[in-house]
């Protein structure tokens, strides 16, 4: 293992803590303000940043949560700021996470796209992965960089992380779907079951009547415990076109573990889920019984309370 992977696997507790923290708290506008754990200004945070520019661990974990609480300023100094990171940072591991620490600020972080759009040639596919993510999730300010997307979507020596990141991102800025779309169904046939399916969830975004297409890459990595998690929180968004997969989530709640933990909220997001849980709880099954007595309770606690499942 690399320097690099293993000081990001040995951040990644470190930085769940920081991330916790974080996120609850809402970004601020003036540079005087302190924000974060650790009740720092702007210009302090970025002071500290520049102070640990080495690549030890300690260092680069330091800068990872300075970058996050630099980007809750929501401030043209810090955006500035934190597009000199992603061009200069010697750190992959501080530029991916750079990158994820504008997710929040959404469209806001626009200014940046530029830079986002060159960090897409990163040599490291963590890096190039984590760009074309964050472009997506500021939308159609984006859109100058649907070129390299859609390249890196039909370029099947980019790694799937890259081309999965690309596939989501497209539909978001606003990419041409008539381009997009003919990529998306070649790729939704790759071997690798992340980049499939990326590439249904934003073929059914661009247009619904892709859903035969879609749903069943979806149902068929609920099979797998690595992939289930992602599949039913991506199950959510096709609402009524997932009503055949309803039988699969009820047995995920019966297996237990955590797609069973998840599924009930997507069966909330399923209208026909109601009537289909009601029914299941008369299953010559016993233990479908209980898999959908305990998704009503957690999806539709009204209907539970008629049937009698809550007092």
């Amino acid at each position: 293992m690399t320097m690099e992977g293993a000081m990001r696997s040995r951040c990644l507790g470190l930085l769940l803590g920081l991330l916790l923290t974080i996120t609850a708290a809402k970004p601020v506008a003036a540079d005087d303000d302190p924000v974060g754990a650790g009740g720092v200004k702007l210009s302090e945070a970025i002071a500290m940043f520049k102070s640990t520019n080495s690549n030890d661990e300690k260092s680069v974990t330091k800068r990872i949560e300075l970058a996050h609480i630099i980007a809750m300023y929501d401030s043209p100094k810090a955006l500035a700021f934190l597009g000199t990171v992603l061009r200069e940072d010697k750190s992959q591991l501080v530029k991916r996470n750079t990158t994820y620490a504008l997710n929040s600020l959404g469209e806001k972080a626009k200014p940046l796209v530029p830079d986002l759009i060159a960090t897409l040639k990163d040599a490291e596919p963590s890096v190039r992965a984590a760009a074309a993510t964050t472009l997506g999730m500021i939308g159609p300010a984006s859109k100058a960089a649907a070129p390299d997307l859609l390249a890196f979507l039909k370029d099947t020596a980019q790694a799937a992380e890259v081309r999965s990141a690309a596939a989501a991102a497209l539909p978001s800025i606003g990419a041409d779907a008539k381009e997009v779309t003919p990529a998306l169904k070649d790729a939704i046939k790759d071997k690798d079951v992340g980049l499939r399916m990326a590439c249904a969830s934003s073929l059914y975004a661009i247009d619904k009547s892709n859903a035969k297409l879609a749903l069943p890459v979806i149902r068929e990595a609920m099979k797998d415990r690595d992939t289930q998690m992602s599949a039913v929180l991506r199950l959510k968004a096709f609402g009524s076109d997932a009503k055949e997969a309803i039988p699969d989530l009820i047995n995920l709640v019966k297996g237990g573990g955590v797609g069973g933990y998840y599924a009930p909220e997507t069966l909330k997001a399923i209208p026909e889920a109601e009537a289909a849980l009601l029914a299941a709880l008369k299953d010559p099954d016993v233990k479908i019984q209980q898999a959908a007595a305990t998704a009503l309770k957690k999806a539709f606690p009204e209907a539970a309370k008629k049937a009698g499942l809550i007092k």
